[in-house]
């Protein structure tokens, strides 16, 4: 069997007998191969130049084996390069212009030291793949117009790239990673770090990728991407990540995918500027959820997503829909929120919302709480289900342009808005009583032509006011007038007041035709309805001769009232008229 240096030695010698360590013109470049290089180096050097990868399994004849990151045959010696072999590689005459246009390609060497490679300028390509660095990699202020490469490379120690510029993409993919500084890197292409492990802290703080940044099916600890800006979209789709999350201010062309079982501690996207959609549906959100002033230009969806602590949204602008169909909320803070179209809670089949009491930093179990002022959307869509007795809703000032709370389950198919005593118990799970929201829903319902359960929704509102009022308060005797006599205006129940006044009619007509003695009997009439009802009226005679009536005793006294009567019954029935009551 060939030893480690015979095996190097017969393949530099198979490929050119003019090409030895120390001898002139490396791939005829008229320069020496530095003698310090090593057999390996030499060797990968020479590949490199001939425009072939640098293949340490094909050389060693291993095999990867079924794991990638496997550590086994990295214990061979022959697989070690040195510090500066990349450096000489790729900064240095001859060798940086001497490599072909494949640019410098190495799979599965092993870089026992540090490399430092700051403030390199490139003029190729570079790939690691399947690679081992023991040491630091340093490429802070690297520059290159193409791309940059390390799939299925481990990491043992750490990674800077700070201000970093890349002419081309930036492979990070099926890697093992600690540490990654990347602020301030500029990428002309897209990042991929798909299925890699990073097992320190990532930060990207203030990059630009110009094309798209993929980290789907991948394992992350802490990630702060605060502040970059990405072209195209984001992609997160089936990712772990054990620490926060930071993409505070995060601006992006495109869509932002946090989705398909993905598992989150605490993600804060506040700030961020979405070109596209933001999707969590199917992800897990274990810790707090920020996305407060948001401006996501399509839809923010949440289709079957669990969040196990209140999510955040105040301020937030969405021109598209909110949708949480079938999702698991904990809390939902939606203050000042501006939603375009629907803020839906599960409609057309999708499934209701399901809510969960959640335990606050205190320790303390709250109940699902959803703050909903002085939100606008363009449509509350729901489902009966999607509203237990245990939510805390908060409604004051809520504004909708329609509902969608169709009880249907067949897409396309148009259903009828649930009676109105559903949505006087929807409104009441508000313990902080406001009348704007019955009287918004109220209106919503009249553009439906429901205007009995509109009218219904007002008078519970009022009631409902009633009972928040102390019975030493004058407000709370005129809404029980209102509500008695009239029913607070609404509809036709002005015309209540004429029931109350028919028992005034019936006994001020009886006592005026028995009980008084002096009316000039010009015409030989006597008194009683009519008179009645002419004493109702207060500040006009239908008959000016009941003028000239003479009223004694108890009858008297008794008209007096009467005539107070019609006159409080009037004032109330013409407050109803003019809307005074709303």
């Amino acid at each position: 069997m060939l030893t480690a240096v015979s095996l190097i030695q017969a393949s530099l010698a198979s490929s050119d007998p003019g090409m030895r360590v120390g001898e002139e013109r490396p791939c005829g470049q008229g320069a020496s191969v530095p003698r310090e290089w090593s057999q390996s180096e030499v060797w990968a050097w020479l590949q490199i130049c001939r425009g072939q990868p640098a293949d340490f399994d094909t050389l060693l004849r291993t095999r990867k084996g079924s794991d990638r990151h496997t550590e086994d045959r990295f214990d061979d010696e022959r697989r070690r390069l040195g510090p500066s072999f990349l450096r000489t590689v790729l900064t240095q005459e001859p060798y940086r212009t001497a490599a072909p246009p494949e640019g410098v390609r190495i799979h599965g060497a092993q870089f026992y030291d540090d490399v430092d490679l700051r403030d390199a300028v490139l003029v190729r390509a570079l790939g690691i793949f399947d690679s081992r660095f023991l040491g630091k990699l340093v490429m802070n202020r690297l520059r290159t117009q193409t791309a940059i490469a390390f799939p299925g490379s481990v990491f043992k120690d750490s990674l800077s790239m700070r201000s970093m510029v890349v002419g081309g993409d930036l492979n990070m993919t099926d890697g093992v990673y600690g540490e990654v500084a990347m602020n301030a890197v500029k990428v002309a292409g897209g990042v991929s770090m798909t299925d890699s492990v990073f097992s320190g802290r990532l930060s990207m703080n203030g990059a630009t990728v110009s094309g798209s940044l993929h980290m789907r099916k991948a394992e992350f600890a802490e990630v702060n991407l605060n502040s970059v800006t990405v072209g195209r979209q984001v992609g997160m789709s089936g990712s772990t990540f054990s620490k926060k999350l930071d993409m505070g201010n995060i601006s992006t062309g495109g869509s932002v995918f946090l989705n398909k079982e993905s598992t989150f501690r605490d993600v804060v996207l506040r700030g961020s500027q979405v070109g596209g959609q933001v999707s969590l549906s199917e992800a897990v959100v274990l810790g707090r959820f920020d996305g407060g002033s948001m401006s996501i230009e399509q839809d923010l969806i949440m289709y079957g997503a669990r969040f196990d602590r209140p999510i955040e949204l105040p301020s937030v602008r969405v021109a598209g829909s909110i949708e949480f169909g079938n999702a698991t909320l904990s809390g939902l803070n939606l203050l000042g929120a501006t939603i375009g179209k629907a803020l839906a809670f599960g409609t057309l089949g999708q499934g209701s919302t399901k809510w969960r009491s959640y335990v606050d930093e205190s320790g303390a179990t709250q109940p699902p709480m959803v703050l909903l002022w002085n939100a606008t959307a363009g449509a509350l869509a729901d489902e009966a289900e999607s509203w237990p007795d245990n939510v805390r809703l908060f409604l004051r000032d809520f504004t909708y342009d329609r509902l969608t709370s169709l009880d249907t389950r067949t897409i396309g198919t148009m259903g009828e808005p649930r009676d109105a005593s559903w949505y006087v118990a929807w409104l009441a799970l508000d313990p902080l009583y406001s009348f704007q929201p019955y009287r918004h829903l109220a209106a919503v319902m009249e553009t439906y032509g429901e205007d009995g359960k509109a009218q219904q929704i007002l008078i519970a509102g009022r009631d409902r006011q009633l009972t928040k009022l102390d019975w030493s308060s004058p407000e709370k005797w005129t809404s029980l007038a209102f509500r008695w006599l009239i029913g607070y205006g609404y509809g036709a129940r002005e015309l209540w007041a004429l029931w109350w006044a028919i028992p005034f009619l019936l006994v001020g007509g009886v006592l005026a035709h028995c009980r008084i003695a002096e009316y000039p009997k010009e015409t030989g009439e006597s008194l009683g309805f009519w008179y009645s009802f002419d004493m109702l009226l207060p500040g006009v005679w239908l008959n000016e001769r009941h003028a000239r009536v003479v009223l004694k005793g108890g009858v008297r006294h008794y008209f007096c009232f009467h005539r107070l009567a019609g006159f409080v019954l009037l004032s109330f029935v013409l407050a109803g008229l003019a809307g005074l009551t709303d």
